[in-house]
């Protein structure tokens, strides 16, 4: 939202931010980088049910599933009920109430649901509507957007049994769900082949404070500033970046001036 108000202000900086991470944000919930979702999401495309089930089982077993079990993970779970064909119909295109509602559950919020529209507002309230009219069909854009930020809201996610109760933690999806950490810091440094010396040497990569990671897309419009980077855990490789400051940032030839 910040940096929305700052390109409304005609920042040119905060547009250079706002497209890098508009950019990337498929690459972020892509195979590469996540294991939800392939090449396939096309974005002027719209999503079928048996591909969102794929995507919503991946984000559940954090990108280690198998698509051929996608639909009957889906039903068997109550994510996505079957059509109103009374089949669960993997080719049509899936509806945007249907995704939200499979979304919400997968998030672990089907504790505040009374009724089917519950879902909606529940779903309003996590921030995961904007820009969706409820009996739309859900474009590649439109799902990689929608995927992208509910692996960044909180979700219910299973830490264990006492006793007989089912214990849950609450802590943000993709931290739940995946192999991820969070590293908050300014971004000093960008080269396309790598920081001298070291393992990352002549590979992508950028300095967060001292330390130096890899990435996977467009650093360049962060140089100068604080971010917030998701690291994958295997590979120490920033998979996905936003801006984190409040501050007005300007860039010119690669300078910095605040």
């Amino acid at each position: 939202r910040e940096v929305e108000h700052r390109i409304q202000n005609g920042d040119a900086h905060a547009k250079l931010i706002y497209d890098a991470m508009a950019l990337n944000v498929a690459k972020f919930i892509g195979k590469t980088a996540l294991g939800v979702c392939g090449s396939d999401i096309a974005a002027k495309d719209y999503i079928t049910r048996g591909q969102f089930a794929e995507y919503i089982m991946n984000i559940y077993y954090g990108g280690k599933a198998s698509a051929d079990d996608a639909v009957s993970f889906a039903l068997e779970n109550g994510y996505i009920n079957n059509a109103s064909s009374g089949s669960f119909e993997p080719d049509m295109n899936i509806r945007n109430d249907v995704a939200i509602k499979a979304v919400v559950d997968t998030l672990g919020y089907s504790f505040n649901i009374k009724n089917a529209d519950d879902y909606w507002t529940e779903a309003g309230r996590l921030k995961l509507t904007k820009g969706l009219e409820k009996e739309g069909f859900l474009t590649g854009a439109e799902c990689a957007e929608l995927l992208a930020a509910a692996l960044k809201e909180d979700a219910y996610a299973f830490s264990g049994i006492s006793g007989e109760d089912v214990k849950l933690e609450r802590k943000e999806a993709i931290k739940a769900f995946f192999d991820i950490r969070i590293v908050k810091g300014t971004v000093t440094k960008v080269e396309d082949r790598g920081l001298t010396g070291g393992k990352s040497a002549g590979k992508n990569c950028i300095k967060i404070d001292n330390t130096v990671y890899e990435y996977e897309f467009d650093m360049l419009p962060f140089l100068g500033m604080n971010v917030k980077a998701y690291v994958r855990e295997k590979d120490d490789i920033i998979v996905y970046a936003e801006d984190n400051s409040r501050n007005s940032v300007t860039i010119t030839d690669n300078v910095i001036d605040r």
